[in-house]
């Protein structure tokens, strides 16, 4: 017999097709359940997820809703944030974080994270102030600053 004398229509399915099929119908499903919890999940692969009562989520992170209580140089205040695992703001970021609703920039202003070059061997850092001026200071002056903590931790 030759393959054009075959009547396909008659043939069955492949043995263990109908198993690929239901695995098929098993993975769907599976991604189907993932992605309707994905919008309340409170844990990714064991890690939490969201903001602390004291933060608020802006551009991807959780940011400090008061600046800090004290005032601090710029590399203390850049080991406080480390310490809860999290790093001083962008300048442009933090100004913009600053304007919205409910929210304000020190008045004596904020240390960020962008630093002015002076020389080779010096550097100072830029602050931002209550009335959204940048200003550039030497890091070890006291300022107050706000943390920015990643969403997963």
């Amino acid at each position: 017999m030759k393959a054009e004398q075959v009547d396909v229509a008659s043939l069955g399915p492949v043995p263990n097709a109908t198993h690929a099929d239901s695995a098929d119908t098993a993975r769907k499903a599976q991604t189907a359940i993932a992605a309707e919890h994905a919008d309340d999940a409170t844990t990714i692969n064991g890690r939490g997820v969201g903001c602390a009562s004291a933060t608020r989520e802006f551009a991807g992170a959780c940011w400090d809703i008061q600046p800090s209580e004290a005032a601090l140089t710029a590399p203390d205040a850049v080991d406080a944030c480390a310490a809860v695992g999290g790093e001083l703001p962008a300048g442009l970021a933090l100004s913009q974080f600053g304007s919205l609703p409910g929210l304000a920039i020190h008045i004596d202003g904020e240390w960020t994270n962008q630093v002015w070059v002076s020389s080779e061997t010096t550097h100072d850092v830029y602050v931002l102030t209550g009335a959204h001026h940048f200003i550039v200071r030497l890091p070890t002056e006291p300022h107050h600053f706000r943390c920015v903590t990643p969403l997963v931790h």
